[in-house]
Formats: structure tokens, C-alpha cells, sequence
């Protein structure tokens, strides 16, 4: 199915409405994508990833529609450029663009609430207590973007033992692993690099794992390498542990992520258990929204913070304010 206006026959649908997941190859690394069923507006997104491998997207769909045959029709507008804004219209600039290949589909009886009807958690005053606080960030694990939920555990006297507290990974990757839960962790390349901060860091081929090991030596110390494939193999069958146990909140953040690329993370994590929590962070787009978490479902919430940290200083983290996110979030997720 490739083109700049493909369309999918869907043969039925959730009467109650649900969810319609893509798989997606989009040859440029931005092209803006309207999905459209039955004639109306599902959602509009950047299909945005510079990896040679498809990427699962997820659109929320209303309760199904009689129709004559029982089945419905998908279409999926693409095209070169920025955001699609609320008064374009994807068809006058799909000619020109390259084509977008949806290799593969799921149809899911669920859905997000609509946004108007998503709740706003009440707000929870954070802990002031040293052990209040650890206890609090130890009821999060990382879904690493980076190590800036790893640092607020940290500043917490938190000590959490995951596999991407310290570390970052790819959208693509991050989904490919959970649907295996990283039971391969163990395998695949290892290399190590010395940063120009003098420290070595750990990269993992299969996954694009890049991790900091902390150690500063000029050398690393024989059987280095051995000693990280067993603690990463014990770190993944930690990861299973928590997602099948459903014990941890889950922390997914990533400037601009939209919930088309949000959305295949939390249907990954339900099929673990349907118990499972996830916090979806972004920044604020008005200050009233700071520390705001909204309710998507009723294990899925939207936190708001004033600002991510840079990649390249996260110790300039906004402490407090993800305090208040995790303090509300974890209130709200009981």
C-alpha cells in the first residue's frame, strides 16, 4: 500500500470504537499524515523518524457506523513539510509527495477518552520528607528517552535498578523490545566509548541502547564486557518482571511526541497486563498547564512540564515540577 493517498478497507470495527494501529514507513523523515475514516478526520501527525525500519502509529476511531457491507474505509493523506494546522487540507499537497507504506494493521476495542472528556487529576502537594520522597520516585520506571527521570530519582535518594534509567533508545526500538521484553537484552553488539567527559558509555547494537556506566578509568578493567551483557540480561528479566507484575508506573517523555506515536507504547504495556500505568510527559503549552496531569483512561495520564531538559546538560532538570507531576500522577494512577 504505498502512494500519497492510500487507502485501507477496514472491515469492521468495535462498536463501541477503539483503536486502528498502522505500521508505517515514510521514506523522508517528516511527512505530515492525515487519517481520515469514512470521509472524516481521525487525526493529524508527522510521521517523524530518520530509521530505515516501519514504526506502529495509533489513532483513536469513534463508535462504528453502519454502513452497507459492515466495512469502512481508511485513508491516509501524506506530504513533505511541517504540521498540518486545523485549516489546511492534506489533498492539495499530497501530489507532490513521496510515498508512505502501511505494512501492517490492528484493529483494538479501545480507546482513549475523547478530549473533551478527559478528567484533570486533582493536584497533590509534593512530599517534603527525605524518605516520603524516595518512596514516591521509586513507583516510577523509566521508558528512556534519557536520563532525566533517573536524575529526579536520584535527587530523590532513590536507587531504582532499569535498564533505561540511564540510558537512551528509540521510539522504533523501544517498541520492538517490549514486544519481546527485551528477553535478548543480553545479545547483540556491545561497544564502549569514551566521552569527552572522560567517561565510558555503553551501546547496544540491536536496540540502539546507548547507556552510561559510570566509570572514568582510563581503561576498563578486564572482563568489563562480560560483567555488563550479565547485568543487562538481569536488568531485562527485572523489566519483565515489572511489566507483567504491573508494579511501576511507567514514564514515557519526548519533546513533540504525539499520541499517534504514544498510543502503540500503551497498547504494548496492556498486553503485559491491563493493570499497567503509564505517565506520558510533555512540555507545557501555557504556563496554566504546568504540573497539570491529565486523565486519558484510567491508567494512562498526560503530565505537563514547563520544560524538558536539554539532551546535553539534564542535570538542569525541573526538579520540583516533576515532583508535582509524579506526586499527582501517582495519586490519580492508584
Amino acid at each position: 500500500m504505498t502512494g500519497t493517498a492510500t487507502t485501507i478497507s477496514v472491515p469492521e470495527l468495535p462498536a463501541e470504537g477503539g483503536c486502528i494501529f498502522l505500521k508505517l514507513l515514510s521514506p523522508g523523515n517528516r511527512t505530515r499524515l492525515e487519517v481520515r475514516l469514512d470521509g472524516g478526520v481521525l487525526d493529524r501527525c508527522v510521521v517523524s523518524h530518520p530509521w530505515a525500519d516501519p514504526v506502529w502509529y495509533g489513532f483513536p476511531c469513534p463508535p462504528r457506523r453502519d454502513t452497507a457491507d459492515g466495512s469502512h474505509v481508511l485513508e491516509l493523506v501524506h506530504y513533505d513539510g511541517g504540521p498540518l494546522q486545523a485549516g489546511d487540507d492534506a489533498s492539495e499537497h499530497a501530489a507532490d509527495a513521496p510515498g508512505l507504506c502501511a505494512s501492517e494493521m490492528l484493529v483494538l476495542p479501545w480507546r482513549p477518552f475523547a478530549a473533551e472528556a478527559r478528567v484533570t487529576a486533582p493536584a497533590v502537594a509534593p512530599p517534603s520528607g527525605a524518605q516520603e520522597r524516595k518512596a514516591l520516585a521509586m513507583r516510577f520506571q523509566s521508558l528512556g528517552e534519557n536520563c532525566e527521570l533517573g536524575m529526579v530519582q536520584r535527587r530523590c535518594g532513590a536507587e531504582p535498578e532499569d535498564p533505561f534509567r540511564f540510558a537512551s533508545i528509540h521510539l522504533p526500538r523501544l517498541v520492538e523490545g517490549l514486544e519481546c521484553a527485551f528477553a535478548d537484552l543480553d545479545e547483540g553488539g556491545l561497544e564502549f566509548i569514551r566521552a569527552k567527559g572522560r567517561e565510558w558509555h555503553g551501546h547496544h547494537s540491536k536496540y540502539g541502547l546507548a547507556y552510561h556506566t559510570f566509570v572514568q578509568a582510563e581503561a576498563l578493567p578486564g572482563g568489563f564486557e562480560e560483567k555488563e551483557r550479565r547485568r543487562l540480561a538481569y536488568l531485562g528479566r527485572q523489566l519483565n518482571e515489572q511489566l507483567t507484575s504491573a508494579g511501576k508506573i511507567f514514564v514515557i517523555q519526548r519533546g513533540g511526541m504525539s499520541l499517534a506515536q504514544v498510543l502503540p507504547v500503551w497498547r504494548l504495556l496492556r498486553m503485559y497486563s491491563e493493570d499497567n500505568r503509564l505517565l506520558w510527559v510533555l512540555p507545557a503549552e501555557s504556563p496554566a498547564q504546568v504540573g497539570r496531569v491529565e486523565l486519558l483512561d484510567a491508567r494512562f495520564a498526560l503530565g505537563f512540564i514547563d520544560r524538558l531538559a536539554p539532551t546535553d546538560h539534564v542535570p538542569s532538570l525541573s526538579f520540583d515540577v516533576w515532583l508535582q507531576i509524579c506526586a499527582t500522577a501517582a495519586e490519580a494512577l492508584r
